[in-house]
């Protein structure tokens, strides 16, 4: 310890006798002020208050001031939230049908106008979807309304697909339906939002002006109709003769060049037909010649069918504008042609009549003939009784002549034995026409009062109502008439 000791002490001496640097340090508690001390606290929780009220006024805080938006289009609600940055997973968009509140406007909202509301708030706005498209409407007798009358019921049932168009049209008038087309339902299935077009009339179209831009005078007339069938005009074309004017081109027109006209005007054109036509002597023509000088003339001509006596036949009769007269522009020139003389079709076993009614139609055309009513009589027993048996002057038939006919009486009949006992008052009529069917003999039966007399008996028997009787075994002819007169209790 003694050792240790002064080993100690040496070594100190030895520490006093090096320099400073070599000797031991000193170490002194140094005492610092406390952090937690009252005043620094206070300090401290007022920061923290000023922080915390900044970031509350500044985050929490509600100082977006909410508006107004009934009435008003989604779109201008969509631009405030955006300017005022609100979150849009905070507002709820409810849309519903609204017949009284377009499409796209707000109905309702669940804050109220002037609240404050933070950018997070929770929002319920109610849109319109405008009117129920699947709502039933009355359908309307569309064709008995007007374009206005059409334009109140689509705004006041607020129709989505119904559309009105207009066209021009010559016959409906203006304002008036032309037509309507209901897609694929019937007018009892009709909602608001079911397609529907409405075609109604604008009345006529305006006419066209247009404006005249040649002088078509002495031009082709041809070209002057393709201009104005282009611009649909009408023309009044007549024809005239001038010496000037070639043969087609226009001599006067009622416009000229530079006037205006209009769609549907009619314009009164006069044509040249060449020089005037100076009228020839057609005797000996034939139809065929007549026909081609009418035509190289321009001239308009009638043929009339004609008999002639002397004139042969496809010959000029007559004409109706002398020769050597200048033809004008309206004359029609009518011509007579021959057929020659007449000729009869049927001249033997023919009825009267039938020749009559076959003069008639040779009597149009000039034949004027006639019958002698002086007929001869004859027995024939091959023609008829009472048909023609010849015409004595057919030979010389012409016109005029005046026909003479030979009729045939038949044949003759023997009158059998039972005419003889005919009894008046006593013989029936079913006898005597059993005799007059016997014997090929007409009977004529005519009613007469039978007084006291039998009925249906006899009361007389005449041979073409004469006072001559028959009597079995003489002849009559078939064209005799047997009259018999019968007693009856009712006579008309």
């Amino acid at each position: 310890m003694a050792e240790n000791k002064d080993f100690l002490g040496s070594l100190a001496q030895e520490v006093d006798q090096k320099p400073d640097s070599f000797k031991e340090e000193k170490v002194e508690k140094i005492h610092r002020p406390s952090p937690f001390s009252p005043k620094n606290v206070i300090i401290v929780l007022i920061i923290l208050a000023i922080i915390a009220s900044g970031t509350y006024l500044l985050f929490f805080k509600p100082n977006i001031t909410m508006q107004n938006f009934v009435g008003s289009k989604i779109s201008e609600f969509t631009a405030w939230a955006r300017q005022n940055d609100i979150d849009s997973q905070g507002v709820l968009l409810v849309e519903e049908y609204n017949f009284e509140v377009a499409e796209d406007v707000i109905i309702s909202q669940d804050i109220a106008e002037g609240e404050k509301i933070r950018k997070d708030a929770k929002l319920t706005i109610t849109v319109s979807l405008g009117a129920d498209p699947d709502e039933s409407v009355a359908f309307v007798d569309i064709k008995a309304l007007d374009l206005s009358a059409i334009n109140e019921w689509i705004a006041e049932n607020k129709l989505l697909n119904t559309r009105v168009t207009t066209t021009y049209d010559d016959i409906i008038p203006e304002d008036q339906v032309i037509s309507y087309d209901l897609k694929n339902i019937d007018e009892s299935e009709f909602t608001r939002g079911s397609t529907l077009t409405i075609v109604v009339s604008k009345g006529p179209k305006p006419a066209a002006t247009i404006t005249v831009t040649t002088d078509y005078v002495d031009q082709a007339y041809s070209l002057f109709k393709s201009w104005a069938d282009d611009n649909k005009l009408v023309i009044d074309m007549s024809e005239a003769y001038d010496s000037k004017i070639a043969l087609g081109n226009i001599v006067s027109l009622s416009i000229a060049k530079n006037d205006k006209v209009k769609e549907g005007d009619t314009i009164k054109v006069v044509v040249s037909k060449g020089p005037a036509v100076k009228m020839i002597y057609l005797d000996a023509y034939t139809r065929e010649r007549v026909t081609d000088w009418a035509a190289a003339n321009n001239v308009t001509v009638r043929f009339k069918e004609v008999y002639h006596a002397t004139i042969a036949e496809d010959v000029v009769v007559y004409q109706s504008i002398t020769s050597g007269t200048l033809i004008k522009d309206d004359s029609i020139l009518y011509v007579g042609i021959s057929l020659g003389k007449p000729r009869l079709s049927q001249t033997s076993n023919v009825s009267i009549e039938t020749l009559k009614a076959e003069i008639a139609t040779l009597n149009e055309n000039g034949a004027n003939l006639s019958i002698d009513p002086t007929y001869t009589y004859e027995i024939n027993e091959t023609v008829a009784a009472g048909n023609i048996v010849r015409i004595s002057n057919l030979s010389s038939l012409t016109v005029g002549t005046k026909l003479s006919l030979v009729i045939s009486k038949g044949k003759n009949v023997l009158l059998s034995t039972g005419w003889n006992s005919i009894t008046i008052g006593d013989t029936t009529e079913e006898e005597i026409r059993t005799l007059c069917v016997s014997d090929d003999l007409t009977c004529k039966i005519t009613y007469q009062t039978a007084g006291t007399n039998t009925i249906g008996t006899i009361a007389s028997v005449k041979i073409n109502d004469t006072d001559t009787t028959p009597v079995g075994g003489n002849y009559l002819t078939q064209l005799d008439v047997i009259n018999v007169y019968v007693y009856a209790n009712n006579v008309d």
